[in-house]
């Protein structure tokens, strides 16, 4: 993977910092983390993108208030620096279909493990692939 011409951003959120009322409203806290996640998206150099969740949304409704949130942000976005829009696809798929889904597992589980568990071994290993790591310290309420 580290010998890949790839890089990865990724948001860290500490979940004692969200508002407890919040913590049962998963798709809320999905949908703002969309919103951080796509501010890393090289907009700019990208005609065409496909992103590839992970099936963890089971509701139809809720998979698709999380695709028109992205959609609405990366449009936001363009709007925002006179960027032309790209032709956006998303897919929600599972982990045994897609193996960059398994790649995306991992490096979430090294980011976990640096942070929650203080444990770094994996992290060191794609540190060098890190683009850009968004820290969310705290939710304010207004931004959902």
């Amino acid at each position: 993977l580290v010998e890949l011409d790839v890089s990865f951003s990724a948001v860290v959120l500490n979940k004692r910092a969200v508002f407890s009322h919040l913590c049962t409203k998963q798709q809320i806290l999905h949908n703002y983390i969309a919103g951080f996640m796509v501010d890393q998206l090289p907009l700019s150099h990208q005609r065409k993108i496909k992103i590839i969740i992970d099936k963890f949304l089971t509701n139809e409704h809720e998979r698709n208030n999380f695709d028109n949130r992205i959609l609405r942000k990366i449009n936001e976005t363009c709007d925002k620096y006179g960027i032309s829009y790209p032709d956006v696809t998303v897919e929600h798929a599972s982990s045994q279909s897609y193996p960059g889904l398994q790649v995306a597992d991992f490096i979430a589980g090294s980011i976990f493990n640096k942070y929650e568990r203080k444990n770094n071994e994996y992290y060191k290993i794609i540190e060098s692939k890190i683009r850009s790591l968004k820290e969310v310290r705290s939710l304010k309420e207004e931004r959902f």
